[in-house]
This record gives C-alpha cells, sequence and structure tokens, in this order.
C-alpha cells in the first residue's frame, strides 16, 4: 500500500471516530412530556434528559403555535446534571391548546454547543 493511499485511509478512519463522538452528544434520553404528546392540559415545567452531563444551559425557550416564549425559569437539575427543567409561565384558558416546541440550547460538559427540540400537543 502506497503511502498516500495509507495516509487517505488513516485520515478516513479518523473522520468517522471524530463523527462518532460528535453525534453521541445529541443523545437524548427522554423528555417530559414526551416528543409528540397529546395532553389534556399544559404541565406546569418540561424537562430534557440527556445522555451526558451538561455542562451549561444556554437557553430555553417554549413556544406555542410558533410564538412567545413561556419560559418562567430553567436550570440544570442539581440532582441530575444530565437533565435541564424549564418551568413555564401558564396562560390562561384556551390560551394553553395548541402546539407547543421546546428548544434546548446547552454546551456539553466537553464543550460542544447542541440544540435540541421537542414537540407536544395540549387540546
Amino acid at each position: 500500500m502506497s503511502v498516500k493511499l495509507r495516509a487517505a485511509a488513516l485520515a478516513a478512519v479518523a473522520l468517522a471516530g471524530a463523527a462518532g463522538v460528535a453525534v453521541a452528544h445529541d443523545e437524548v434520553e427522554g423528555t417530559t412530556p414526551a416528543r409528540g404528546a397529546t395532553l389534556q392540559n399544559l404541565p406546569p415545567k418540561v424537562t430534557m434528559t440527556f445522555g451526558e452531563t451538561v455542562g451549561r444551559l444556554d437557553k430555553v425557550t417554549v413556544t406555542r403555535n410558533g410564538k412567545g416564549n413561556f419560559v418562567k425559569s430553567s436550570q440544570i437539575d442539581p440532582r441530575n446534571a444530565a437533565r435541564v427543567v424549564a418551568v413555564l409561565n401558564r396562560p390562561g384558558g384556551k390560551a394553553r391548546k395548541g402546539q407547543w416546541k421546546v428548544t434546548w440550547r446547552i454546551t456539553s460538559a466537553d464543550g460542544h454547543k447542541q440544540v435540541l427540540t421537542a414537540a407536544f400537543r395540549v387540546g
């Protein structure tokens, strides 16, 4: 095998390994409410649990029908550093019905920034 061919093969293996590491950061073990769920009532909070420790919570937004931001507060769960919890400002009455989308912007413990989403329906 020529030196150039060997170098190209090693580079391909290295890139494939690096891509595998990057994909692992996006592992989400679960959300509450579950992705795609239909609920009767808007929950007081939403959570996302990751496959690894969250290094920093950058921002959580929660929209209804693509508008607003209904996050009252958000934090990394002090009992589980792989979980982010957002407490919601709950609008009254019929304003709770609709398609809700949660967007989590975090930095993993090893410094990789991630943006992940989950949607659910109320009503």
